[in-house]
């Protein structure tokens, strides 16, 4: 006859090991349903047909839209207005995606004007580095600095290259990638920092 025999240790080892990983899954799946609600709700919650075609797009809240900075279209010119907020978490870091566009049509580069903010915040060095060498690589000859930063506590620096119209703000406690389709002003500018916060 074999005799199983079990301590209390082990009992409890058990336990705690089957809390923990209950706890570690019951985290993700309520992760997950959020970002499902905030996708459902914050996706495709505007829609327009022209031609027989139907367009859904997205009316995210932004800061500040186009029209407010002082860039406005004729509503016969394009088909809809679509503005985003994306966010991402990681461990080490988050960037929040912000985008205004007037849509000519549903394809790449369908804008008749459009701007984009991209909000990066990390404590650690290694991945605010990682992050400004991604953007230097993104301009044919690396981060060029323009003066003006002062007036609103950061540096500025334009993407070398033909992209006079794409900028990088840099605060102490983030780093802030601006894209427009036009040339920003000084005002516009201040008008962006303001209304985000940074």
């Amino acid at each position: 006859m074999i005799k199983v025999t079990t301590s209390k240790k082990a009992t409890r080892a058990g336990n705690i090991a089957f809390t923990v990983v209950l706890s570690v899954v019951s985290i993700y799946l309520v992760l997950i349903i959020v970002t499902l609600v905030n996708v459902a709700t914050g996706r495709y919650s505007g829609e327009v047909t022209k031609n027989g075609e139907t367009y859904r797009y997205s009316e995210d809240k932004l800061p500040i839209t186009m029209a407010e900075l002082g860039v406005e279209a004729d509503e016969d010119e394009y088909l809809y207005e679509e503005t985003t907020s994306d966010k991402r978490r990681g461990l080490f870091a988050s960037l929040h995606e912000y985008g205004d566009a007037y849509v000519k049509e549903d394809s790449e580069e369908g804008w008749l004007a459009e701007y984009s903010v991209d909000v990066f915040r990390s404590k650690s060095i290694y991945f605010k580095n990682k992050y400004e060498e991604k953007l230097a690589e993104m301009g044919e000859d690396g981060l060029t600095e323009v003066g003006g930063g002062e007036a609103f506590g950061c540096r500025i620096y334009k993407l070398g290259g033909n992209n006079s119209y794409w900028r990088y703000l840099k605060f102490e406690d983030c780093q802030v990638f601006i894209k427009c389709s036009w040339e920003l002003s000084e005002r516009q500018l201040e008008q962006l920092i303001k209304a985000y916060g940074f």
